[in-house]
C-alpha cells in the first residue's frame, strides 16, 4: 500500500474529503517557494516548505507498506486496516488530538 492509497482510506474512514489532484514536483517547489516568501513577509505559518517538498521527492516510490514479510517470516496475522484506522482515530479524539467533527 502506498501513501496515495492510504490517505483516501483514512479520509473515508473519518468522513473527511481528501485531495484528489496530483501536483507535479515542479509545481510543489514553486508553491513552497511562494509559501516561504509569504512566511518571511507576514511571519505567519505556512502549509508547505521547501524542506517538505525535498523530503517528498527523496521518498517518492520508497514508501510502500506491506505485511507480507511479517506473515511469511513471523506468522503474524493482522486485522483489517480499516478497523485499525478507525480505532486510531477514536484514540486521537479521546485524547484531544483530533476534533470530534473531523
Amino acid at each position: 500500500m502506498t501513501m496515495r492509497e492510504l490517505i483516501p482510506l483514512v479520509g473515508e474512514t473519518i468522513g473527511v474529503a481528501t485531495p484528489t489532484r496530483y501536483l507535479p514536483l515542479p509545481v510543489l517547489y514553486a508553491y513552497a517557494l511562494c509559501q516561504e516568501a509569504y512566511a518571511r513577509i507576514t511571519g505567519k505559518p505556512i502549509l508547505l516548505s521547501i524542506a517538505t517538498v525535498r523530503l517528498i521527492a527523496s521518498e517518492a516510490g520508497r514508501n510502500r507498506y506491506s505485511d507480507a514479510r511479517f506473515k511469511s517470516e513471523l506468522g503474524l496475522a493482522f486485522r483489517p486496516l480499516v478497523e485499525t484506522i478507525r480505532d486510531t482515530i477514536t484514540w486521537y479524539r479521546q485524547h484531544g488530538w483530533l476534533p470530534e467533527n473531523s
